[in-house]
């Protein structure tokens, strides 16, 4: 999947083994990527693998218990998702 902004612009189709569905709008400016197909296929080969790891690596892990947190008056909590330059 290539995306912009969190916006999927291509993903390949594994279903029909060589499309390449492009969800853009055609007024959309659309980005052609010619090899986006065989770039997923050799993707697939470390996806497996990382899952491998990673589902070993966590398997016995434990979850991560709430913690009751009093701060004091003062302290201001800010979360920033995004941060544009």
């Amino acid at each position: 999947m290539f995306g912009d902004d969190g916006e999927v612009e291509v993903y390949a189709d594994f279903e029909k083994k060589k499309d390449v569905v492009y969800v853009l709008p055609l007024f959309a400016d659309q980005i052609v990527y010619p090899v986006l197909y065989p770039f997923a296929e050799g993707e697939i080969a470390t996806c497996l693998h990382n899952l491998q790891l990673l589902s070993v690596d966590f398997k016995d892990k434990p979850l991560p218990h709430e913690v009751d947190v009093e701060l004091p008056g003062w302290v201001l909590l800010c979360s920033v998702e995004w941060v544009w330059l």
